[in-house]
């Protein structure tokens, strides 16, 4: 299929040439964030200079939910783990329901990189718009504003992509089987040896447990109801999902498994990663909650804490809050990118970056063991000069717990005080001053700001600590090297803050009320017997805020004193544990969580 040629014989460019319209038709789809913020958003993307993969110049101009999603970094690593097995003999990717072409862009490097043209289609004719402003350099990407049910394009193409498009096939086509017509309709599409790929959440993801509202209509419980009414987006489980892909002919189907969901992935967990019951793995689940995404929620539980009793349950691939589909009419779809015999359990990204510093993590089990690889993301990109540098390099998995697991799981007992998480800090903080060469007496009287530690230790922080049997810690992917050596109380304050504000709920606590996370944080440490001035305080955000310039940018400054000085910690209210406690006809929780009247 000649596309160029097949597309000018049932298309027409739209005004601006930028990419095709079917003729006469007029913006009237049905599916829009509203005429305001997509004119916003096509502004800003014609004005970047930079419209590329990691562009951190649309990334910092993103201020509400619906410019998040259509330009953030996290956006693109959906597709990172298929990335070679795609259209590995060329041809098109079809992608159906581009949106503002944030996964269009994406397809459309990696189709430059690996031979592949791209067409993506999209409903509205002024989201087609800003899909092509920001692939404007590609010469393989061809936008085009329709809908699939009149797509004129027979194909075959060597994949075709449902990304959050599947559910609202009910939507496309109501009176029916809207969803099943989407999945025959593509079957259609592809080639005989086409992938296609599909990503949508779950209907039963945890989110959804601990009180998300239901992603496309808005209400909690929604999904967890099953009240879907005709001509409504829906959403399936996992079994269910398979099932309707194999009706449809697709009698290979390869689930992953994306964190926190599809639509802003930092980990993509496959198969085997699912069914693997080393508990090193589960310290990745950890920060894995759920972010309020356009609409904050009550959390019920901490979902960050209930996603290491799923997965050593086996509960995983049906609690996940996204599904990430790799799925073909022909035979067993193969993992390409283990290198050998070995298995892949999860893929770990860290894209929220200047591209310099963005990184790929792998967990790969063979007959070693368990291992990191990690590898820059954009090995090409210019170097940043600054205060810091980076190393990444590929590391064994350490056994013993996460030292952060303990801090996560004070922090979310009903009635937890500082001292409680002092006391779990302490050792740690210890430990730092001992890498630092002096006594914790010596720390405090020489001030925390003025003791040196070794210059690859700014990331020595809890959550990158493993604690041994024996009580001592370890540390892994320390992969910042100073240019002078990161003050002691600095590396102390950023690992409490970086831990607590990656949590978005924590049991109630009165110590903890009306402080924002950077204050909790400061109170922790002086509790524990590490004290810091206000003017040691002000130099730590100073360094932060250095620190962060040189990784993510300029933009980073005002970001990270906003999160400082006013992000607060999210406490789930003491009414939900009251009800609870008193439909068993006991006392309600005290301000001390001993379970006596406050």
């Amino acid at each position: 299929m000649r596309l160029p040629e097949a597309l000018g014989a049932a298309y027409v460019p739209a005004p601006d040439g930028t990419f095709w319209i079917r003729p006469g038709n007029a913006d009237g789809f049905w599916y829009s964030d509203g005429v305001d913020t997509e004119r916003r958003l096509l502004d800003m993307v014609r004005q970047a200079r930079d419209v590329a993969v990691g562009s951190m110049e649309l990334a910092a101009a993103a201020a509400d939910w619906p410019a998040i999603y259509h330009l953030t970094h996290e956006r693109q690593n959906l597709l990172r783990p298929l990335e070679d097995t795609l259209a590995p003999r060329g041809g098109v990717v079809l992608e159906i329901g581009a949106g503002c072409g944030a996964i269009t862009r994406y397809l459309g490097e990696l189709g430059r990189e690996k031979g592949f043209e791209v067409l993506a289609l999209e409903g509205s004719a002024s989201r087609a718009a800003v899909a092509a402003a920001r692939c404007r350099d590609l010469d393989n990407v061809h936008v085009v504003a329709d809908a699939i049910e009149r797509f004129a394009l027979p194909g075959p193409f060597a994949a075709v992509t449902l990304i959050g498009v599947l559910e609202y096939g009910d939507v496309i086509m109501p009176g029916g089987d809207g969803v099943g017509w989407l999945l025959d309709r593509a079957a259609a599409l592809l080639a005989k040896d086409g992938l296609l790929v599909t990503a949508i959440e779950n209907q039963m993801g945890l989110k959804y447990l601990a009180g998300a509202p239901e992603d496309h209509l808005g209400t909690p419980y929604y999904g967890l109801n099953d009240v879907y009414g005709p001509g409504q987006p829906v959403t399936f489980g996992r079994l269910e999902l398979d099932g309707r892909l194999r009706r449809a002919g697709f009698a290979a189907n390869r689930f992953l498994y994306p964190f926190p969901d599809y639509k802003m992935p930092t980990m993509i967990v496959t198969e085997a990663g699912a069914a693997a019951r080393d508990m090193g793995l589960q310290a990745l689940f950890l920060t894995a909650g759920a972010p309020s995404q356009g609409a904050a929620y009550l959390r019920l539980f901490s979902e960050e804490r209930a996603w290491g009793v799923v997965h050593r349950n086996g509960l995983l691939p049906d609690l996940a809050n996204s599904f990430l589909v790799a799925s073909s009419t022909g035979g067993r779809l193969s993992d390409t990118s283990a290198p050998g015999d070995a298995e892949v359990l999860c893929h770990i990204y860290s894209t929220a970056r200047r591209r310099a510093f963005a990184k790929t993590t792998t967990l790969i089990r063979d007959s070693g063991g368990l291992r990191f690889e990690r590898r820059a993301l954009y090995p090409d990109a210019p170097p940043v000069q600054g205060a810091i540098t980076q190393r990444i390099k590929t590391e064994p998995m350490i056994a013993g717990e996460l030292f952060a697991a303990g801090g996560i799981a004070r922090i979310n007992r009903p009635g937890w005080t500082l001292r409680d998480l002092a006391d779990w800090y302490a050792p740690f903080a210890v430990h730092l001053c001992q890498r630092a060469r002096v006594t914790p007496a010596e720390a405090t009287a020489r001030g925390l700001l003025g003791v040196p530690l070794p210059k690859n230790h700014v990331d020595a922080v809890p959550l990158n600590a493993i604690r041994q049997e024996d009580g001592s810690f370890r540390f892994f992917d320390l992969e910042w090297i100073a240019a002078t050596p990161p003050p002691l109380g600095f590396v102390m304050l950023r690992g409490l803050f970086h831990l607590i504000s990656r949590l978005h709920s924590a049991a109630s606590s009165q110590e903890a009320r009306n402080r924002s996370i950077f204050d909790l944080s400061v109170a922790i440490l002086a509790e524990a017997g590490f004290p810091l001035s206000r003017r040691e305080v002000e130099d730590a955000v100073f360094l932060e805020t250095q620190l962060q310039r040189v990784v993510i940018g300029e933009a980073a400054r005002r970001l990270v004193l906003r999160r400082m000085h006013l992000a607060p910690l999210f406490l789930r209210p003491d009414a939900m544990l009251d009800c609870w406690l008193a439909a068993q006809g006991r006392p309600p929780q005290g301000p001390e969580g001993s379970g006596q009247p406050g």
